[in-house]
Order: structure tokens, then C-alpha cells, then sequence
């Protein structure tokens, strides 16, 4: 079992929306918070289904507002933030 959720950021970094499996990491959160697609049990066959009848809303969940989102929440400029607070912390512990 292996999961990617770089690649969901860079997904959501062009506009585009996505299915995700539930249960992997803040994953379902993230989607949910950003509006960025859908949450899925991939091992079933009706959850499936159901999301197929959905991809033309599922699109429209794209575009411009989803990168602006996702940039606020996954940006090079937040997460060099995140880094440099490890960092700090780690410095004043050491």
C-alpha cells in the first residue's frame, strides 16, 4: 500500500481537483478544508460508482480558486516557514 500526497499538492498547485482514498494521513482533512475534490473508500465498488457520476462537479471543484487555496495552505513560502521554526527549535534545544 503506498500513498502520495506530494503529488496531491502539485496536483492541486495546477488547479486540478482529486479522489483520494480515506484514511492516509491528513489527507481527507486537507480536501475537505481546501474543497479541493472527494474522499473515497476505494475498495468499494458503489463509492466508485458514485464518484463517477460526479466528475463533471468534481471539476468544476478545479481552476483558479483551488491554487489560490492550496498555495495558502501548501506554498514553498509556508512550508519554509514550517522549516525554519523546526529549525530554531532544534537550535535552541541543542
Amino acid at each position: 500500500m503506498a500513498s502520495s500526497p506530494t503529488k496531491l499538492a502539485e496536483s492541486f498547485a495546477t488547479g486540478i481537483p482529486a479522489i483520494c482514498n480515506y484514511g492516509v494521513g491528513d489527507v481527507g482533512s486537507l480536501m475537505t478544508e481546501l474543497d479541493a475534490g472527494v474522499v473515497i473508500d476505494a475498495e468499494s465498488d458503489d463509492a466508485l460508482a458514485a464518484v463517477a457520476k460526479t466528475l463533471s462537479s468534481l471539476a468544476q471543484k478545479g481552476g483558479f480558486r483551488l491554487r489560490s487555496e492550496a498555495r495558502k495552505k501548501l506554498g514553498l513560502e509556508v512550508a519554509t516557514l514550517h522549516y525554519q521554526n523546526v529549525y530554531r527549535t532544534l537550535d535552541a534545544v541543542c
